[in-house]
């Protein structure tokens, strides 16, 4: 590709201001704690559902933090190049139609507006934004104030990077090996272990149609029941059934991954554990604890 030339202004790009850092790494520890969750519950969908979302919001940040645009602007046209100063695209001046500058909440920006081709100058990216923005403002050009950033066409945008393509590729298929690493050790096994005991409370949610029953024997996890069991238990009268006894079967697979297991305690974010039941009823006689 060919190497732009050297015009009366360039722009200088900002070096990444620190709450761009803190962002990443609160971002990181965000999706961190969900493919946790994912592990903890053996879901490997939910695993690559959450590290492709990840991959998308990593690529933009690293984009905007890292991978901007390069202007060079003349009397006759502006030449847009790419990080590595490889051009991309150029704005002939006498193709632009509108030009403004605004600044709200969301944005502070310059934006361009050509027949052809568009761009959108963030002010933060730049350290010598004024620089340009006078390039403008000493300009014949006109300026329309209602202009943003929305409503252009055709904005010269880089490709993306590369490398940024065989960083995501190289996290994803660590991730997966992690996942695979970790979830391996989980037992197969279909034994079923009881646990009887009395209802404490049931927990329901607004968005989904299980519950979680707590036992007030077990206080270090609860059990989830599925639509079916709630249904034909009436499980959504809570308060006729505080202080019920009951007898609860899951996997003991399950009890051993997500109540023995330290490593899933620890990356499973909820403070109580849910075993999934796979068997319910309640008991009429004073219990026996198994």
């Amino acid at each position: 590709m060919k190497k732009v030339n050297i015009y009366p202004i360039i722009s200088k790009s900002q070096k990444p201001h620190i709450l761009q850092w803190v962002g990443l790494i609160v971002i990181t520890f965000f999706f961190l704690g969900f493919l946790g969750l994912a592990i903890a519950d053996v879901s490997w969908a939910s695993f690559n559902i959450t590290a492709i979302f990840y991959m998308i919001v990593l690529n933009v940040t690293l984009h905007a933090m890292f991978f901007k645009k390069i202007y060079y602007l003349s009397a006759d046209k502006i030449v847009i190049a790419d990080y590595k100063n490889e051009y991309i695209s150029e704005l002939p001046v006498n193709e632009i139609e509108k030009w403004n500058y605004y600044s709200n909440e969301r944005e502070d920006c310059l934006v361009v507006s050509g027949r052809y081709a568009s761009i959108v100058i963030d002010k933060y990216k730049y350290k010598n934004f004024e620089e340009i923005l006078a390039f403008f403002t000493n300009s014949s050009l006109s300026r329309d104030n209602n202009l943003k950033s929305s409503e252009v066409k055709n904005e010269v945008t880089q490709e993306v990077s590369i490398y940024a393509f065989y960083l995501s590729l190289s996290i994803a298929f660590i991730l997966n090996f992690m996942f695979w690493i970790i979830t391996h050790s989980k037992s197969g096994s279909t034994e079923i272990q009881h646990f009887q005991g009395h209802i404490q409370t049931i927990e329901t949610f607004s968005k989904s149609s299980s519950v979680r029953v707590h036992l007030t024997e077990y206080s270090s996890f609860s059990f989830r029941l599925d639509a079916d069991a709630v249904k034909k238990y009436s499980l959504t009268n809570k308060a006729e059934l505080i202080g019920k006894p009951v007898r609860i079967g899951i996997f003991k697979s399950d009890y051993d991954w997500k109540v023995n297991n330290k490593t899933i305690r620890m990356l499973d974010l909820n403070t109580t554990p849910y075993l999934d039941a796979v068997s319910f009823e309640f008991t009429k006689n004073d219990l026996y604890l198994n």
